[in-house]
């Protein structure tokens, strides 16, 4: 999430999919220059506020077709809603956790300072460059399995 939790982001998806996929659509309409350009200039204007307004609040969702496997959260205290959402629905969260904040609500906390920017930096770089690495067996275990499995043949 790129600017503020979404209520029911986690509890209520299958709703807020529906909104960034609303996004993708409007995406394709405003590129479709033959399209858009036959529309009336208030009518560019309005496709291109509310491409603007979905994409704050959804723009970084794409790509997310199910229900994450985990959450990283900055500041816990800020983002209570993700937390308790995440909770409701059994998702483990991974969250820098402050002196100011209850490290028993986080499945994974991470003492730090969740104020300082460089200190979010260098946690979120870390977090980051870990998920990457860890997901690339799991991509060479998908290409392996499906190169070893054997062809179906038709029996005459």
């Amino acid at each position: 999430v790129t600017q503020r939790w979404l209520g029911g982001l986690l509890t209520n998806f299958d709703s807020v999919s529906n909104t960034w996929k609303h996004l993708i659509e409007l995406d394709e309409q405003i590129n479709d220059k033959d399209g858009f350009e036959k529309l009336s200039t208030r009518d560019q204007y309005l496709l291109l506020k509310e491409q603007e307004k979905l994409e704050k609040l959804v723009g970084g969702l794409r790509g997310l077709d199910d229900l994450p496997g985990m959450i990283f959260i900055v500041d816990v205290k800020r983002e209570q809603t993700a937390l308790e959402e995440a909770a409701k629905v059994g998702i483990p969260v991974v969250a820098l956790v402050d002196t100011n904040a209850d490290p028993r609500l986080v499945t994974y906390p991470i003492p730090g300072n969740d104020d300082g920017i460089k200190s979010i930096e260098i946690i979120t770089q870390n977090i980051v460059d870990s998920i990457i690495e860890g997901d690339k067996p799991a991509k060479t275990e998908k290409k392996e399995t499906k190169a070893a499995k054997p062809k179906k043949t038709s029996k005459k």
